[in-house]
C-alpha cells in the first residue's frame, strides 16, 4: 500500500476544484487570494500555486493584474470536452478490454442498475463516472488516463446542475 502525501497546494486545488464543481464558485466568480487565503489560514504562496494548477486544468482564468476567476465554458468548449471524450474513452475501454476480469464487469452491471434506478441528478453523476471508469481502468495508457481525468474535471460542474 502506497501513501500519496499531498502538498498544502495540492490539497488547496482539490478542495477549490470541489467548490467549483459542486457550484459553491460558479461560473465568473474571482479567486480572491487575500480572501481564500484567510478561510483556508493558509499563505497565499501555495494559494498562487493552487490557481496556477487549476488554470492548468481549464478550471480557472488568470488575468494579468486582474487576478483569477473560475472559467466558463461555452457551448462549443463544451461540446468540444465531449467529442474528446468519446475519443479517448472508447480507446480507453478497447485497451482494457484485453484485462478486465469478471468481477469488474459483475461491478458495472451493478453500478449501471443502480445509475438506472435513482432520479437524483447528483448520485447519478456518481453512478455514471463509477461505470465508465470501471469499464476504463484496466488501460494500461497513464497518459490517456491523465487526459480523461483533467476533461472529467473541467465539465464535472455542468454534468451535475
Amino acid at each position: 500500500m502506497s501513501i500519496v502525501s499531498l502538498s498544502t497546494a495540492d490539497m488547496l486545488a482539490q478542495e477549490l476544484r470541489r467548490l467549483i464543481n459542486n457550484g459553491s464558485l460558479q461560473d465568473g466568480d474571482r479567486l480572491v487570494e487575500r480572501d481564500l487565503a484567510s478561510r483556508f489560514s493558509v499563505s497565499r504562496i501555495p494559494l498562487r500555486e493552487a490557481i496556477q494548477q487549476l488554470q492548468r486544468e481549464g478550471l480557472v482564468e488568470v488575468y494579468r493584474n486582474r487576478g483569477a476567476v473560475v472559467k466558463t465554458l461555452s457551448v462549443t468548449d463544451v461540446d468540444e470536452i465531449y467529442q474528446l471524450r468519446a475519443l479517448m474513452e472508447g480507446e480507453a475501454i478497447f485497451q482494457s478490454m484485453q484485462y478486465i476480469d469478471s468481477e469488474t464487469i459483475i461491478r458495472a452491471e451493478l453500478v449501471h442498475k443502480l445509475l438506472g434506478s435513482t432520479s437524483d441528478p447528483v448520485q447519478q453523476g456518481l453512478y455514471n463516472r463509477e461505470f465508465h471508469e470501471l469499464l476504463y481502468r484496466k488501460c494500461k495508457n497513464q497518459r490517456l488516463l491523465k487526459m480523461i481525468n483533467e476533461l472529467q474535471q473541467q465539465i464535472e460542474r455542468y454534468e451535475i446542475f
